[in-house]
């Protein structure tokens, strides 16, 4: 059994291709929620429902938080959360619109159904991949979108909020079992068995 050693981001992303491949996954998770932040308001219609462009590769970053905690661990997939308030951050800047309503809405949204998400991750270790990705995703995302309209868009004209959290959640749903399979081929890349609870690790999981 190889232990990380402790939550510091050397010690949590490890050498050779395993750490590489950690690295890449919690840059793509910033990277991700810069995108989802930038295109919040830019929004389309999904049936009767109303959905943020955002909602296209937001759902994407907490696919990556199951992969990085089946496979990387409970300090790394904190890591990987850490690094999509760096890009919501990196937003607020670029944007000049400093900790507005968008930045605070993504912020609170991202530690409340993260720290839901590590939960239900932890408890479904032992279960297939897809199952692990489609369940933990159907609930801290519903957490999330729901944070985040409530306080981006309440009270703000013109945008109907049932509609949106509507919208987003299903936008987001479909965007998790469309990337299941991406899942599959990056966790074949990884050198080690997945992760189980405790710390341990076991072969031939699917």
């Amino acid at each position: 059994m190889r232990r990380t050693g402790g939550v510091g981001l050397p010690a949590a992303v490890g050498a050779g291709r395993r750490g590489w491949l950690l690295l890449a996954a919690i840059v793509a998770t910033a990277l991700l929620d810069f995108t989802a932040n930038l295109l919040a308001t830019t929004f389309f219609r999904v049936g009767p429902f109303t959905a943020a462009v955002g909602t296209l590769t937001f759902a994407l970053s907490y696919t990556l938080y199951d992969y990085i905690r089946r496979y990387h661990g409970r300090a790394a997939t904190l890591w990987a959360v850490a690094a999509g308030a760096v890009g919501t951050l990196a937003y607020s800047v670029v944007a000049g619109g400093g900790l507005g309503r968008i930045v605070l809405a993504s912020l609170l949204a991202l530690t409340a159904a993260s720290a839901v998400d590590i939960r239900i991750q932890t408890a479904l270790l032992r279960r297939p991949l897809w199952e692990m990705v489609v369940a933990s995703n159907a609930v801290s995302l519903l957490v999330d979108t729901v944070v985040f309209t409530l306080v981006a868009f309440l009270g703000v004209a013109g945008v109907g909020i049932a509609s949106l959290i509507g919208g987003d959640y299903l936008t987001k749903i479909v965007m998790t079992v469309l990337s299941v399979p991406l899942i599959y081929g990056v966790s074949a890349l990884a050198p080690n068995p997945p992760l189980v609870a405790g710390g341990s690790r076991r072969a031939g999981a699917a």
